[in-house]
């Protein structure tokens, strides 16, 4: 029989596992920090994630990580994933780790800036996930309230974990990409049901904000 201890072990490597399966590039990003509590309210769904500074340093895009940004969190006892947007971050010199206090400032010595960037992420929706025959299967999203463990793997989630977890609808006319942050998805389709079309729409936007785009789009991907 296992050990309660041998149990959590087996969960946080099952998720390690889960994580990368439904990453959109199959590596995972960071974790939820383990040398602060996880706490969350019921108005103040937010935890802090740690991304090391060698996965930080070497993103193709750093916008990946800016404010808005999504991030998936896999939680290893509740088999489920969780949606974050990111709403803040932290960036600490080892210096001020310490508490040292530099006689004179120099950027000759540039080893303590290699420490970990930290994430504030505000907890979006869940949903249970199963593999089923290798293929990825969550459930109806519901609201972020299932307690998170520290140390639970973090990753870029796919574009269908996105989706489903965002309730965007998976077909219909695509209007565009999905904005997080900095950067666009375009990996992520925003689709406009096409039950939507037999009711008056109204499409309002200061000049320049994309009307036009999003119409020829929509006429685009209708025909």
């Amino acid at each position: 029989m296992e050990s309660p201890l041998e149990s959590l072990e087996k969960a946080i490597r099952e998720a390690e596992e889960l994580a990368e399966k439904v990453s959109a590039d199959g590596r995972v990003l960071g974790h939820i920090t383990r040398v602060s509590p996880v706490e969350v309210e019921e108005d103040k769904r937010l935890v802090w994630i740690e991304i090391p500074f060698q996965e930080y340093v070497k993103a193709d895009d750093i916008g990946v990580f800016s404010i808005g940004g999504l991030l998936g969190i896999v939680n290893p006892l509740a088999h489920n994933i969780v949606l974050g947007r990111i709403v803040g971050y932290r960036r600490e010199d080892l210096l001020s780790i310490m508490n040292i206090r530099a006689i004179h400032y120099s950027m000759s010595d540039l080893s303590t800036l290699q420490t970990p960037l930290t994430l504030r992420v505000e907890l979006i929706a869940e949903a249970e996930v199963q593999l089923n025959n290798r293929e990825i299967v969550l459930s109806e999203p519901r609201p972020a309230l299932t307690p998170l463990e520290p140390g639970s793997p973090v990753i870029m989630p796919s574009s269908d974990v996105t989706l489903r977890l965002l309730g965007l609808p998976s077909e219909g006319a695509v209007v565009g990409y999905l904005a997080a942050g900095n950067i666009v998805l375009k990996n992520v389709l925003v689709r406009l049901p096409l039950e939507a079309l037999y009711h008056h729409v109204l499409v309002v936007g200061t000049t320049g904000s994309g009307k036009t785009v999003l119409l020829k789009n929509t006429a685009l991907s209708l025909s």
